[in-house]
């Protein structure tokens, strides 16, 4: 049986602590990419790009789009699918030419997982 977890555990001691609330949107996805220093002599920059990049970025906008806190990919979600719980939130294709995404929404955490 999946139990899910508080879904804001934090909130409450955020708001205590910083008298403020505290709003986190996070995308989540994985896969093969580039990370280090590009550029040049004049102008080095310390970068991560690729796919999985750009999938993060736009399953995080997304994220405020359908009032959630965190989106993960396909990817992610088999990787920690006994760990999580989730649901499916929809079927997005985020640029033209790249093929659909599911976009899943974490939870909480499955207490009954035994990893």
């Amino acid at each position: 049986m999946l139990r899910e977890s508080k879904r804001d555990p934090l909130k409450k001691i955020f708001a205590q602590t910083l008298k403020r609330e505290v709003k986190l949107r996070c995308g989540l996805s994985s896969g093969p990419a580039v990370v280090g220093t590009f550029g040049n002599a004049e102008c080095v920059n310390y970068s991560i790009v690729g796919t999985p990049v750009t999938q993060s970025r736009h399953l995080q906008q997304f994220a405020q789009t359908w009032g959630t806190a965190i989106l993960m990919d396909g990817n992610c979600m088999r990787k920690c699918d006994e760990q999580i719980v989730h649901r499916l939130v929809c079927q997005a294709q985020f640029e033209i030419n790249a093929k659909p995404v599911m976009a899943y929404e974490v939870l909480g955490l499955n207490l009954d997982s035994t990893r």
